[in-house]
């Protein structure tokens, strides 16, 4: 994507503010401590901090200081990018961002594989407070629409916005050599995966540079634009020719067009 910032390494910048318990554990720590354990990073905070107990019992202070960090990061509108990484990280960065959505009444876009439930399924709180604020939500869903029927985050979108959800039924990246998993709130927030498997996205709340938010809303509009609707008679498997990929689709299994 062009003019897509590079991750940067994480700041020195300590999160005593936030934890002034652990207030020698810097934002490096942090980064490194949730990450895939054992690592250099983990073991250096269990080195550093006297914390008790297993290793594991690290990611409960961790947690809750990354997460005071990024809610300040939200309610100052910072420009600060936030790289980040693991399930629990993307939940916190994803919620954050619905909250900003609901207290500015912005527009929210997200293009997501699956809408994973180890990531989605605690926001819903926050998605009703964003759809109570009158936010204007959409997204694009690469799974089909009958592998979405037991998702909770998406029954609960649908049962409040039933037309905000569209169906791809393949992955985006089928068609766009972009990367394919974001959400946006506004002109200026945004979290962009880079690498799916592992979660790892980068994120701000404030971007002014319009470098990544103009692209990522034009790929949106144009993944909108190619899926299909939340019927199940609009999905590409049916080879409805108002979907673009369904028509393809159509077209490459033989199967006729209704």
């Amino acid at each position: 994507m062009t003019g897509y910032p590079a991750l940067p390494e994480m700041t020195d910048r300590s999160l005593s503010a936030f934890h002034p318990s652990r207030a020698h554990v810097t934002s490096e720590q942090v980064w490194n401590a949730t990450t895939t354990l054992p690592s250099r990073g983990a073991v250096a905070v269990a080195r550093a901090v006297p914390w008790r107990g297993p290793l594991a019992a690290l990611r409960s202070p961790i947690r809750t200081a990354y997460r005071l960090y990024v809610e300040r990061c939200r309610r100052r509108r910072a420009s600060t990018l936030l790289p980040h990484s693991t399930i629990t990280r993307s939940a916190i960065v994803i919620g954050n961002l619905l909250d900003l959505a609901a207290e500015t009444g912005s527009p929210i876009r997200l293009v997501s594989g699956k809408l994973a439930a180890g990531v989605f399924s605690d926001l819903i709180p926050n998605l009703l407070r964003a759809l109570d604020a009158q936010c204007d939500l959409r997204i694009v869903v690469e799974r089909d629409y009958e592998a979405m029927l037991d998702n909770s985050f998406c029954t609960a979108v649908r049962a409040r916005a039933p037309d905000a959800v569209r169906f791809l039924g393949t992955p985006l990246a089928t068609f766009m050599n972009e990367r394919t998993h974001f959400i946006l709130v506004g002109q200026t927030a945004y979290r962009v995966e880079v690498e799916d498997k592992t979660h790892k996205a980068t994120a701000c709340f404030n971007d002014t540079t319009e470098a990544v938010v103009p692209t990522l809303l034009a790929q949106f509009d144009t993944a909108w634009r190619m899926a299909a609707g939340p019927r199940a008679d609009a999905h590409p498997r049916n080879g409805r020719t108002d979907n673009p990929i369904g028509a393809m689709v159509a077209l490459a299994s033989g199967t006729p067009n209704s």
